[in-house]
């Protein structure tokens, strides 16, 4: 059964939303199944408090499962893994909420984020949108969230078989919300300094239907490009009367604990809402030949950034 995920309840009183936070991250760092993970990689998890659980783990995932070392997912190392550390990955992801999709859980939202990434992400996740959307769901004022960051390694290719005609994920991620919402007119653009450097930023806003596409400014713009951070904040920033609003986000299965997680943090308890984070259904993610499919080696790399968002969310909340 998959752990209930960390959320910042607005209904509550704040006492209560704060201990109702606090025991959604505990349970979620003393998974059986996590525990179980890394003991197959030889670590044992042992008796601490939850600040100091979540900081072993961090640095055991550092150790045992972090393929990107600061590139690219699409550029992170393959590891070769045995067929008992495959299932206890499988087994752990299924528990941790990363391998399926789940629907929202409520009719009505008074906005939709959907979140950049890989050109993959940017047809799918507006994709799943629109599948929300036709379904019943009241999305409210759909917003993609991505940055400059230009198309690399296998994207390049991806993007044409895709038919996607963009050199970075702002570009990708017009496109794939214009294809999903059949948008035919221009739309509205506001610019930063046009440079489409790690400190530019761009907004595409289109009023039928009303959603937007947004390119983000890095907070670090000398040393690195937008993150996710970065647009949840830059996007709060900017929208007034978020107070107890409802929030849907959008991305992939395999990223929800870490999003969601980030998203709680940066989003729900800054601007006093209440953001509730799906990944895509399978209907959404597949294209055919081109549909992306997740390894082992994928969701522990995806298990380790959870828990680095678990322990942000938990330190920023409670020390």
């Amino acid at each position: 059964m998959t752990i209930k995920l960390p959320e910042w309840r607005v209904d509550l009183p704040e006492v209560q939303r704060r201990a109702s936070l606090r025991e959604d991250i505990d349970r979620w760092i003393r998974s059986p199944e996590l525990a179980s993970l890394a003991a197959t990689f030889g670590a044992t998890a042992p008796a601490l408090a939850t600040e100091d659980l979540l900081a072993w783990y961090d640095q055991r995932s550092l150790e045992l499962w972090d393929y990107r070392a600061g590139k690219e997912r699409n550029l992170a190392e393959t590891p070769n893994l045995s067929l008992r550390e495959t299932d206890a990955a499988l087994e752990a992801a299924t528990a941790l909420g990363l391998s399926e999709a789940r629907k929202p859980s409520r009719g009505s939202y008074d906005f939709t984020l959907i979140l950049g990434g890989l050109v993959r992400a940017c047809v799918t996740r507006p994709r799943y949108a629109r599948e929300l959307a036709n379904t019943g769901t009241s999305l409210g004022c759909v917003v993609a969230l991505g940055g400059f960051r230009p198309l690399g390694g296998d994207e390049i290719a991806l993007a044409d078989q895709l038919d996607i005609h963009a050199s970075n994920e702002f570009g990708a991620m017009d496109a794939g919300v214009r294809r999903s919402f059949d948008i035919l007119g221009d739309p509205n653009i506001t610019v930063g300094d046009g440079s489409e450097g790690n400190s530019d930023w761009r907004v595409h806003d289109y009023s039928q239907p009303r959603c937007s596409v947004v390119a983000a400014p890095s907070s670090d713009p000398q040393v690195r490009r937008a993150n996710s951070g970065d647009t949840f904040i830059w996007w709060g920033n900017r929208t007034p009367n978020l107070l107890g609003a409802h929030v849907l986000l959008i991305t992939n299965p395999i990223y929800v604990p870490y999003q969601g997680a980030a998203a709680t943090q940066l989003l729900a308890k800054r601007f006093g809402i209440q953001v509730e984070t799906v990944g895509i259904s399978r209907e959404a993610a597949d294209l055919g030949s081109d549909t992306q499919s997740f390894t082992a080696a994928n969701y522990l790399q995806e298990i380790r950034s959870g828990i680095r968002g678990m322990q942000a969310l938990y330190l920023e909340s409670f020390r």
